[in-house]
């Protein structure tokens, strides 16, 4: 999914030509302390609220606008990008530009929390397994065999590094809760699960199931 696509555009961008004023208007209603600044749709920097301490009310913004910071990303990216900038650059939300630098919109980690929260991934029916391997031992395909001889599918998967080692920790999304039998043949092929979550025992089912009939035969 590419930003344009998800960005939010609840921030409007100043005017140079603004006054202070109207400026520690937006400031409060848009709940910020930094805010783009754009002429002619171009995106010509930033101002930041402390700042307007420095002039009067009435007298415009164009003195204080700063160039010192780079929340900007191109609008036609990736969404993984727009996490990535705004964890480096602790940024509070990213100006979208196009490939003309002119203000487009902006991105906020509250729409990219939105769009993974609806991802089928999270919403589907189903369990997670975690898998802590050599990075250089990962494979997919042989990981994706195992589970699919079991009758069971992929429907998600993230790759977290083990920090200061060459060891990964696979979290895989799958679409049954029934994963004994997956737990097993992993760990057979030599693969070390650190943890399951939302899974359900066959066996534990099966008692239930037994044990439901009985009462009722004892009816």
């Amino acid at each position: 999914m590419i930003i344009k696509n998800l960005a939010d555009n609840l921030i409007y961008p100043l005017k140079p030509s603004d006054t202070a004023g109207f400026a520690l208007e937006s400031f409060d209603i848009l709940k910020q302390d930094i805010l783009p600044v754009a002429e002619n749709n171009a995106l010509i920097g930033y101002l930041l609220k402390k700042d307007l301490e420095k002039i009067k009310k009435n007298q415009v913004i164009k003195p204080v606008i700063t160039t010192n910071y780079n929340f900007e990303i191109n609008e036609n990216r990736h969404f993984y990008d727009a996490i990535i900038f705004l964890l480096r650059d602790n940024a509070p939300y990213l100006v979208t530009v196009n490939n003309d630098n002119q203000y487009t919109g902006n991105i906020s980690y509250k729409c990219i929390i939105n769009y993974l929260a609806n991802s089928y991934t999270l919403q589907a029916e189903g369990s997670v397994i975690n898998l802590k391997l050599q990075s250089y031992n990962y494979s997919l395909n042989e990981i994706n065999r195992i589970i699919e001889s079991e009758d069971a599918k992929i429907i998600g998967l993230n790759i977290f590094k083990v920090t200061d080692t060459n060891l990964i920790i696979l979290s895989i999304k799958l679409n049954t809760k029934y994963i004994d039998r997956i737990v097993f043949s992993l760990q057979r092929f030599g693969y070390e699960i650190t943890d399951t979550f939302n899974n359900k025992s066959y066996v534990n089912d099966v008692e239930d199931r037994y044990h439901s009939l009985v009462k009722y035969l004892e009816l």
